[in-house]
């Protein structure tokens, strides 16, 4: 519950059947409460859809780099007109679906350049609409819903500084949380790591395996 109570869980364990999962990386939730997960599969990557009650529904999305096929399926997301966006990181792209399945469209591409992907892992729409896209070894990037890119920031600064951004969400005020796994003679430290809609650096909360 919103309170913290735990109220159950949905999948069937662990395997490759229908319903089973072996690397779920995120769920998302449409209008209608379906639960939307992405399991990065080794011989099929996909999304699993259950129902508000957590019965298997449906498995979308084949392997493959064409339209509408995925490699690594990681963050996702809904805007608010239902379209899920979903950044794949071995295809260094984000792939966009109606709640039908439909495949819409995809933008992004393999690089180091602004604009470009680095193992992208993170996926957050704003308010507005703005995807915000973190990359495994930095940056974090805001683009236009069509792909247009913005703004870079949260740039990694290996060995000691903080490098391999993982998952990342936002608030109803457009600031970004990007959970930071830090490397060096830090190896157990990890950070959550707060930004403003325009990638200015606000407190940040570290933690350690120790505390």
């Amino acid at each position: 519950s919103n309170q913290g109570k735990f109220l159950g869980e949905i999948g069937l364990g662990p395997g490759r059947e229908p319903g089973q999962f072996t690397k779920p990386r995120h769920a998302a939730v449409d209008e209608a409460g379906r639960i939307w997960v992405s399991d990065e599969k080794t011989d099929r990557p996909r999304l699993q859809v259950f129902s508000p009650s957590g019965e298997f529904l449906r498995i979308l999305a084949e392997k493959g780099t064409g339209p509408g096929m995925l490699l690594r399926a990681h963050g996702m997301e809904f805007d608010r007109q239902q379209r899920l966006f979903v950044v794949d990181v071995d295809n260094a792209r984000v792939s966009i679906f109606r709640p039908s399945g439909e495949f819409v469209s995809s933008w992004g591409k393999d690089g180091l350049l602004p604009g470009m992907f680095n193992a992208a892992h993170g996926l957050y729409l704003d308010p507005n609409g703005d995807v915000f896209i973190s990359g495994y070894y930095g940056p974090v990037q805001k683009f236009t819903a069509a792909g247009d890119f913005l703004l870079a920031f949260a740039y990694g600064e290996p060995p000691d500084g903080p490098v391999h951004f993982h998952a990342i969400g936002g608030d109803r005020w457009g600031n970004v949380y990007v959970t930071v796994r830090n490397k060096g003679d830090r190896p157990n430290e990890v950070s959550i790591m707060k930004y403003n809609n325009q990638g200015d650096l606000v407190p940040k909360w570290r933690l350690s395996k120790e505390d």
